[in-house]
């Protein structure tokens, strides 16, 4: 009986230090594509010219545990559709994915929000704004840790813009291209 108590005691505790189970290197934590846009113009737009391609990396570091690696390959399309009734020219995300570059502690997934949409730019005498040529679309990667005495939860926020670029934030760590 003491030693089946001793057991089951020891079970316990081993099952208390459960570590989170990181995501691999090499996995998908986001992909997004131009069909899945929710603007309907977009998905149907037309694309001019041959697509730009960019590879980076960014790092982010949580407050809590250890930084993170994601590999991030965009790719971009100028595109031409109607908005507002005009037929217009925008550079656009029309492709990403984020792999996991480097981890030891996080669970990663990720998700975009509506767009891409387009940014804010100069009101002209009309009252009318004139919109910079890259329009963008913002992703979050989600951060998660769970173990028996944590449960962490952080987001990278990634801005990816129509030229190429990629703006990243982490509230409550810091985030930045590599």
């Amino acid at each position: 009986m003491r030693f089946t108590s001793l057991c089951t005691a020891t079970v316990l505790c081993l099952l208390a230090c459960q570590k989170n189970t990181p995501s691999p290197i090499g996995t998908q934590a986001l992909a997004w594509e131009r069909s899945q846009s929710s603007r309907p113009e977009i998905v149907s737009a037309t694309e001019v010219g041959t697509r730009k391609i960019s590879d980076l990396k960014v790092r982010a570091t949580p407050s809590a545990m250890g930084p993170i690696d994601l590999d991030i390959h965009l790719e971009t399309a100028r595109l031409t559709f109607v908005s507002g009734g005009e037929k217009v020219e925008h550079t656009s995300p029309a492709s990403l994915k984020v792999k996991v570059a480097t981890n030891a502690d996080w669970t990663a997934s990720g998700s975009c929000m509506d767009g891409p949409h387009f940014g804010m730019g100069p009101i002209d005498s009309t009252g009318k704004m004139k919109s910079p040529e890259a329009m963008i679309l913002q992703c979050t990667v989600k951060l998660y840790y769970k173990s028996t005495s944590k449960d962490l939860n952080y987001g990278v926020f990634l801005e990816f813009s129509g030229d190429g670029k990629v703006l990243p934030d982490l509230a409550g760590g810091k985030a930045q291209v590599l």
